[in-house]
């Protein structure tokens, strides 16, 4: 057996949108560093109602926030993006990532869990089979177009866009 650390992780094919909320600014350093020059797009936003607002309006794969957020929890995000078309994977950052948390996010509709620090191999290894599920999410759902009401669009918020290097553009 090969492993794990050893494998070169799969990158998407084409381009796909991380949103991150409100994470530690170390660790949105970090991501952006592991997912630079890959055709990972990371969008930065600072809150569960901006993240629920984006989602809304531009199509995202996945979801990484901390435990808590000004506005509310994981749990509350991940509630709140029940109600979006196309719900994105949720995935929580911590830094005290252990068997409960893991467990409850699991058996509350997240995704997954990453420990902080990061370990590049395992984050996008797990950003990519998160995209993954999310596209077999979209392919059995109908299409939203033909079974909901026209979207109001409203103003969403404008979210920063971060480079290679974790910077803010």
């Amino acid at each position: 057996m090969i492993p794990r650390s050893s494998v070169t992780p799969p990158k998407p094919d084409k381009p796909s949108t991380v949103l991150t909320v409100n994470l530690r600014h170390e660790d949105g350093v970090s991501l952006g560093c592991i997912l630079g020059g890959s055709n990972w797009i990371l969008t930065e936003v600072s809150n569960c109602r901006e993240a629920l607002a984006y989602s809304r309006f531009q199509p995202v794969s996945v979801v990484v926030c901390g435990p808590l957020m000004p506005d509310g929890s994981w749990n509350t995000l991940l509630h709140g993006l029940g109600d979006v078309p196309d719900a994105p994977a949720l995935i929580v950052v911590s830094r005290f990532a252990d068997e409960h948390l893991w467990a409850e996010v699991l058996n509350l509709g997240g995704y997954d869990v990453l420990a902080t620090p990061f370990d590049t191999n395992e984050v996008l290894r797990v950003l990519y089979l998160a995209s993954k599920a999310h596209e077999r999410d979209l392919k059995r759902k109908p299409s939203v177009a033909a079974t909901s009401a026209p979207v109001q669009r409203g103003s969403s918020p404008v979210p920063k866009q971060m480079s290679a290097s974790g910077g803010a553009d």
